[in-house]
């Protein structure tokens, strides 16, 4: 039987993703088709390969919007602790939009209202990576190993990343924390393979890269540090 904190991680997880579907959710995701993204310049061209309509159409055209809520309310949140932001943000159900931060302080709010989770064993995990000029930061939550939990560590565990638990709503991951880099390179990997493209840094300008881009499979390197 899986373990309280295991427990609490999935649940929250699900209730998270459950609570973004069917909202406006990520301003930093598109599809590449035909070459639609275009990665010189961040800009996004239209390609008649793209059904009006279609799934893509709408990812592509909520993503702008996103970028629009998401501006404005990282306004609002300005001075907030993630969990007063979580809260605050899952109040605005209508035009549910985020990206990895707002995502992660909404799965914090959901982990503590709903899961009984301590303020104290929750935390947004920040990593960041870079490579070939580009830089790439993620946010996810991490829970870490309830007081209550009398399950046993996992066989071959080492310390407490192979208790404490990734719920990470934006990369549609929830698993021990000693397992993400794995899990995180797994579905950049299948994303780039579906064509999803995500918005990583090059100096002061954003760009559109390929998820499995050596500076995106990097940060999730810093995830049990």
């Amino acid at each position: 039987m899986p373990g309280l904190t295991e427990q609490i991680a999935t649940m929250t997880f699900a209730t998270t993703r459950a609570w973004y579907k069917g909202g406006i959710k990520a301003a930093n995701k598109a599809y590449d088709i035909d070459g639609r993204v275009k990665y010189r310049d961040g800009t996004v061209k239209r390609s008649q390969a793209v059904l009006p309509g279609s799934a893509t159409d709408i990812r592509d055209h909520n993503a702008a919007l996103a970028s629009k809520l998401i501006t404005e309310r990282r306004a609002e949140m300005k001075g907030k602790t993630p969990l007063e932001s979580g809260k605050i943000l899952y109040a605005m159900n209508e035009q549910r939009a985020g990206n990895c931060g707002e995502m992660a302080c909404v799965a914090m709010h959901i982990a503590h209202a709903f899961g009984g989770v301590p303020a104290e064993k929750l935390f947004v995990k920040l990593v960041e990576g870079k490579a070939a000029k580009f830089a790439f930061s993620h946010q996810f939550l991490v829970i870490l190993k309830l007081d209550d939990d009398t399950s046993a560590p996992p066989q071959g565990a080492t310390g407490p990343a192979d208790t404490a638990w990734a719920v990470d709503p934006w990369a549609n991951i929830c698993c021990p924390v000693s397992r993400f880099a794995t899990e995180f390179a797994a579905q950049m990997t299948h994303w780039t393979q579906v064509g999803k493209r995500i918005q990583a840094t090059k100096g002061h300008s954003t760009m559109w890269c390929e998820p499995s881009h050596a500076c995106v499979l990097a940060s999730a390197q810093e995830a049990t540090e």
